[in-house]
């Protein structure tokens, strides 16, 4: 009776656990991938920038979080703003490139409130074998610790989606997408985004 009672137990105790693993190691893969900006651990190189085009990403928000009645506000003008950072080495994970860039694609008011609507990551390289070696290194890196979506070859681009398997935020997946780049005749370029390339 005892064994009994242990096997169902490990039949039910042992996927949840090792769901577990898995989900921790999905987001801590896209956190080191998204420079650990969510987290507030990104590395130096990054955090002056952050403190100064994006400063709420840079260091945790303090006070609580207020509810107000409609029309409180006077709406302020807004201006769409894109604030790039280019990188040539990557501070958390090993991926092949010649340059890299990540970009905030931010709403922003005269009086100095930003808003991040996107965030885009750029790795560039010189030719298709070595985007291919650099797309072939993502897809491994998440094949490890999510599940392969999507897989698609669109004319000249790749795409592939990873999504988490339990997931505990949204957005549960990421999409990566290899493609020519268009400002330089033999270059190629892998953008990175959380959730899918629309």
């Amino acid at each position: 009776m005892m064994k009994s009672y242990i096997l169902l137990l490990s039949l039910f105790v042992l996927p949840i656990v090792n769901a577990n693993a898995q989900m921790k190691a999905f987001d801590s893969l896209t956190s080191k991938v998204m420079f650990r900006i969510w987290e507030y651990e990104s590395n130096d190189s990054i955090k002056v920038f952050l403190k100064r085009y994006v400063p709420f990403i840079a260091e945790p928000i303090k006070g609580k979080w207020k509810a107000y009645p409609p029309n409180y506000f006077v709406l302020p003008r807004e201006k769409n703003i894109v604030h790039s950072l280019v990188f040539y080495t990557h501070p958390f994970i090993d991926v092949p490139f010649k340059e890299g860039q990540i970009d905030f694609l931010t709403r922003e008011t005269d009086s100095g409130k930003v808003w991040v609507r996107d965030i885009h990551l750029w790795f560039k390289y010189a030719d298709l074998s070595a985007a291919q070696k650099g797309f072939d290194v993502l897809c491994s890196m998440f094949a490890k610790v999510g599940k392969q979506n999507k897989l698609e070859k669109t004319g000249t681009s790749l795409t592939a989606v990873y999504e988490n398997p339990s997931p505990t935020y949204f957005p549960n997946t990421v999409s990566f997408m290899l493609m020519k780049d268009e400002l330089i005749k033999t270059g190629y370029k892998i953008f990175f985004r959380q959730g899918e390339i629309e």
